[in-house]
């Protein structure tokens, strides 16, 4: 009768360690900043030192900038910003809030009015700024029109706008 060959299992293997080189004990070297010549970046501990530092790739200050302007360029370029919303393609929404990881709850609508609104008036998006507040109102372009001059007489008297 034939034998059964045994499944091995449970079978563990050594991993092999490196020894612990003296750059471990030592204090940690210090990193090159970016931009700089990374010549002195040639030796492997420091290589590995300037790779591991805790500094953030993007600064999270500018995050919510950052995720506007995504938003504005993914529905400029990928949807062609309609300007209806009805020509809005079916969860085109959803997709731009799940890619750029806004909550379902969050609205997006300003930054699409934002585009939208630039695209009309031919201006360069800014996420810094919000476009679509006030937009329906007229503005003074000529600052030599008549009404550029009535605004003025009447700021001069101490009105407001």
């Amino acid at each position: 009768m034939p034998r059964k060959a045994k499944a091995r299992v449970g079978r563990k293997f050594k991993r092999h360690k490196p020894a612990p080189s003296s750059i471990d004990n030592q204090a940690s070297m210090p990193v090159p900043p970016v931009g700089s010549n990374h010549d002195d970046a040639g030796r492997p501990e420091q290589l590995r030192d300037y790779l591991h530092t805790k500094e953030p790739l993007f600064d999270k200050s500018k995050e919510r900038l950052h995720k506007r302007l995504g938003v504005a360029m993914m529905f400029y370029h990928q949807f062609s910003a309609p300007e209806n919303s009805d020509d809005w393609p079916d969860g085109m929404c959803s997709v731009l809030k799940k890619a750029f990881g806004y909550s379902s709850g969050t609205s997006i609508r300003p930054i699409l009015d934002d585009v939208i609104y630039c695209k009309k008036n031919g201006l360069q998006y800014d996420p810094k700024h919000k476009y679509s507040k006030g937009s329906d109102r007229a503005i003074i372009k000529d600052l030599t029109s008549v009404e550029a001059q009535i605004v003025a007489d009447s700021q001069e008297d101490g009105h407001s706008i």
